[in-house]
Order: C-alpha cells, then sequence, then structure tokens
C-alpha cells in the first residue's frame, strides 16, 4: 500500500488564491462577514490565506466553500476546495470538487494531479491512472505525477506500465524514497507475474520445473524439489540454475554433488547477461511468441534482479529505512543460492529499526521456518498476527509448525485463517486438509482434498492424499481409486486436463 507523502500542495500548485488587496485586520476579527458580496468574498478571500498560511485546514475548506456559493464556476476555487479536502484526508469529499475544477479548465496547474491522487485514495484506480495520465503534470514531467500514476497502474496489475511510470518518478528524482521502494517491488512483481505466467502455459518445461522446485523447496517439501530439479535436468542437462538448486538440496542432507562444478561458472556468466537492454529484446521475443517459456523465465530472473538492485540503491540512501532492509533481505530469501543466513540478519535489522511494522516479524517467521528453526519461528509469527490477525503467510505457517508436533486443534484454526486469507493458496489448502483428516475430520478433510483437485486435477500429491484420507474414512474403493489416479499421473500415463 502506498503510503503518505510529504506534500507542499498549495505552494507547488499556487493554490493560496490570486493576489488581491488584503482586508485590515479588524475585518479579519470580526464575528460576522460584512452584507456586502463583493466585501464578504474578499472577507473568505483573506480568511483562506490566513488559514492556509496555518494549514487549518478545516477551516480553508470553510472558506473555499463560502467563496465557491458567492462566485460559482470558477475553477480555482473549486480546486483550492478540493484540496483542502484532500490535505485532511477527505479524498472522496475531494473527488467532486476537483472534478469541477478539472471540466471548467483542463489545464488548471494541480487539479488533474490531485483528482487523480484523490481517486487512487479512494480506491478508484482506473479513475486515477486514466487522469493522471492525461494531467499537465504528466506532460511536464513531475515526479510526484509519475509516482501515483506507476502506483495506479501497479493497483491494476498493470506491472510493466507501472514500471515505467516509476521509473520516471525515479528518474526526475533518484532520492525519492517512496518512488524507490514502490519501483522495486513492482519489478518483483512483474517478476512474480511473469513465473505465474510460465508454470501456467508451460509446467513441463525445465524452466517451470526449476521454478516448482524453487516454491517445493521453500516449503520445505525436499523430496519433491528433487524430484522437479532432476526432471529439468533430464529435459536440459545445461541448465546451470537446475544444477545449483540440486547442489543446495542435496548439501542439506550432507550429500555432494560435484556434477555442479562447472555450472557455477555459468551461472555467473547468465547473470551478467540479466541487464535492462536483455530485457527490451526479451520483451521483443514475447511480443512475436507469448508463452516462450525461456523468454519468461529469463525476464522473471531479470526484473528479480532488478529488484534487489533497486533494493540495494534504497539501502545505500536510507540505510535507517526497514522497508529497504525487507526488501534486500527478501532478495537474499529468493536467490538460487539460498542465502537464508543473510535474510535473516536483513530482517532482523528491519525489526530493530521498526519493531511494529507490518510484515517484518511474519519474514523472520518466514526465513527460520526455511531454516528448520521451529522453536525460534513461533514467537516471531505469533507476533506477527498480534498485529494482524489475518496474515495468511503467518497462520500457514504457524499451522505447519503445530501440525508436525501433533497439536492438531490449534493448527487447524491457524490453517482456517490461512485458507481464508489466501484462498486460491493450495499449500494453504493442503495442509488444512492433512490436519481435518489427522485429528478425524475426515468428511471435511476430503471434500477440502476434493475442491483442491477442481484447480489442480493433476497434482499427484493431492490425489495420493485423497486417498490417504479415503483409507483413513474406511471407503476403500474411492481409496483404491485417488491410488492409481496418482500413480498415473506420476508416471505420466494420464493426458494433462484429464
Amino acid at each position: 500500500m502506498v503510503r503518505n507523502r510529504p506534500q507542499r500542495a498549495f505552494q507547488r500548485c499556487g493554490l493560496l488564491l490570486p493576489p488581491a488587496a488584503l482586508l485590515a485586520a479588524a475585518l479579519l476579527a470580526a464575528a460576522q462577514p460584512p452584507p456586502d458580496p463583493a466585501e464578504r468574498f474578499e472577507h473568505w478571500s483573506a480568511l483562506a490565506r490566513q488559514a492556509g498560511e496555518a494549514k487549518d485546514f478545516t477551516k480553508l475548506a470553510r472558506a473555499y466553500s463560502e467563496m465557491e456559493a458567492l462566485r460559482p464556476g470558477e475553477a480555482w476555487i473549486y480546486r483550492g476546495l478540493g484540496l483542502a479536502y484532500h490535505m485532511q484526508g477527505l479524498h472522496q469529499q475531494a473527488v467532486g470538487p476537483l472534478e469541477k475544477a478539472l471540466a471548467l479548465d483542463a489545464a488548471l496547474p494541480g487539479a488533474a494531479l490531485y483528482l487523480g491522487i484523490s481517486y487512487y485514495r479512494a480506491n478508484r484506480f482506473s479513475a486515477a491512472a486514466a487522469t493522471l495520465a492525461k494531467s499537465p503534470e504528466i506532460a511536464g514531467e513531475q515526479a510526484l505525477a509519475h509516482y501515483w500514476l506507476g502506483a495506479a497502474q501497479r493497483a491494476l496489475g498493470q506491472h510493466r506500465q507501472a514500471i515505467a511510470s516509476l521509473a520516471r518518478a525515479v528518474k526526475s528524482n533518484p532520492e525519492d524514497l517512496e518512488a524507490l521502494h514502490l519501483l522495486a517491488r513492482g519489478y518483483a512483481e512483474y517478476s512474480d507475474e511473469l513465473q505465474a505466467t510460465l508454470s501456467r502455459v508451460a509446467p513441463e518445461s525445465p524452466a517451470a520445473r526449476v521454478l516448482a522446485a524453487k516454491d517445493l523447496m521453500a516449503n520445505g517439501v525436499w523430496e519433491a524439489a528433487l524430484d522437479a530439479v532432476d526432471r529439468a535436468i533430464a529435459a536440459d542437462g545445461t541448465f546451470a540454475e537446475a544444477h545449483l538448486l540440486k547442489e543446495n538440496i542435496l548439501s542439506r542432507e550432507g550429500r555432494s554433488y560435484p556434477e555442479a562444478g562447472p555450472f557455477s561458472k555459468v551461472f555467473d556468466e547468465n547473470l551478467c547477461r540479466r541487464t535492462p537492454e536483455t530485457a527490451l529484446l526479451l520483451h521483443d521475443v514475447l511480443e512475436a511468441s507469448p508463452y516462450d517459456p525461456d523468454a519468461l523465465y529469463e525476464l522473471g530472473e531479470i526484473y528479480t534482479r532488478l529488484s534487489r538492485e533497486t533494493a540495494e540503491t534504497l539501502l545505500d540512501l536510507y540505510p535507517s529505512s526497514y522497508r529497504a532492509r525487507l526488501l534486500r533481505g527478501e532478495a537474499f530469501e529468493k536467490s538460487v543460492r539460498l542465502e537464508f543466513d543473510q535474510a535473516l540478519a536483513e530482517f532482523q535489522k528491519a525489526a530493530e529499526l521498526s519493531p511494529d511494522a507490518p510484515g517484518v516479524h511474519s519474514a523472520i517467521g518466514r526465513v527460520l521456518w526455511r531454516m528448520n528453526r521451529f522453536d525460534e519461528a513461533v514467537p516471531q509469527l505469533k507476533w506477527e498476527l498480534r498485529l494482524n490477525p489475518h496474515h495468511g503467510t503467518a497462520n500457514l505457517l504457524l499451522g505447519r509448525i503445530y501440525l508436525d508436533r501433533g497439536e492438531a486443534e490449534p493448527a487447524i484454526k491457524h490453517l482456517r485463517s490461512a485458507v481464508k486469507a489466501q484462498p486460491g493458496s493450495l499449500e494453504a489448502g493442503r495442509t488444512l486438509a492433512r490436519a481435518l483428516v489427522k485429528q478425524g475430520y475426515y468428511k471435511e478433510g476430503i471434500a477440502t482434498y476434493r475442491g483442491l483437485l477442481s484447480d489442480h486435477p493433476n497434482d499427484a500429491s493431492i490425489h495420493a492424499l485423497l486417498a490417504v484420507a479415503y483409507r483413513h474414512a474406511g471407503q476403500i474403493e474411492e481409496a483404491k481409486d485417488a491410488a492409481s489416479q496418482a500413480r498415473r499421473l506420476r508416471a505420466g500415463t494420464i493426458p494433462p486436463g484429464q
């Protein structure tokens, strides 16, 4: 979510009223405005000026309202009234006056800009993007306009457009903390989108299998991760990242993988080629072939790298920013070398800087969980839930820890919350179903597994777990059918979608 930004809105847009003769101090102190309309207008104009200088936006809104009643149809008055509401955080109330100002004078400085921001604050993202894109401030390359346009585009899921807008904001103001933070997030989110597309359109490709292995490793499902990596290597023996992932998985078990040695240099060479210039070439490839798996994979990795580099810039400029530390930690956590120790150090620094910031303790708990330090993870995850009881990841991980400890009831409680927070999460649904079956709630567990199969019909693991649930429920024939389906999927004898 975009945070409030320091604004000198009235000074920047010239909104402290046009030059006019000031009234005498006695007039300002008068209990009642004068009866003559012209004098009354001057009275409220002077009060507006005084309120603006004092940053008393409630009185400022009252003054502009009185001025608007005396002179309806003046664009600058509507702009001032809208901005007075905006500065109070009354964004929905700001929209009407700013819309009138813009209708009366499309070139009026600040009208489109602050209308777009108010639309955004009122969660009207499409209107915000359309208004900001046509604002004079965009044409004038004002960083603030590009920032809010990028924020609106990001909220609409238009990641590539958002990145372009936010990059222009950063170019105009290279040390803008908010723009840098949002740009880093935008890069990471676009990477996630590209990777999700790859997994959807080419799930059997080596690149998609590597992505699946990374996800499985992140969730502690090491055997399945190794299987995915082996399949990727079988399909493409030159895939450097697949070999490095296999080395990481085996080293966790104390096993060596000398075959990975030559691929470390190849991987480093690949990193050097992941540049913004290469990204442009890959976008051209995707224009011609939107579902090219290699282009989707490489482009996703490039944007992951750009996110990390932007986080590094942010940290250099603002070493006391907890958000910079979070971004840097996430980059370590997602790296192919699984740099969990470095990630943990960054998350802990973020917690020192802002102990109650959202997401900080969830990040610490998550990486501790991935390091198998479950007892240390629990208090961090509970801390996050004290701040936000509905946090999906914190509930999921606590549920998994309780389930592994044999404490099914508290596990179910947290896992229900996780599924509610992340209804599309396969891992949350699967873990909840396991907990339900373990506690003897077979009917609900079976229903949960079957619900997951409606979205993931070819996931062999769900069919296998469903077979176990049927067997516990005494439904032997159904258990045999589910187990047979799992075997056929693992053997590759069932065409996709059947």
